[in-house]
């Protein structure tokens, strides 16, 4: 799974979720392994709105 806009880009790689903006980059790494897949995909979609909020409110970048 990939996500990229303006204000970065989020990515599963590994069994890890990736939030890559200029300020920062988190890394997600679930403990456990019986709900790590369900997680990474609540969790990719949650960040994907938050950038996706971000590029609406706030003023574009130059």
């Amino acid at each position: 799974m990939y996500f990229k806009n303006s204000f970065g880009k989020i990515y599963l790689e590994n069994g890890k979720l990736y939030v890559d903006t200029e300020v920062c980059t988190i890394t997600v790494d679930p403990k456990d392994d019986d709900t790590r897949e369900k997680f990474l995909k609540e969790e990719f979609d949650s960040q994907v709105e938050r950038l996706q909020m971000a590029e609406m409110v706030l003023p574009p970048k130059k």
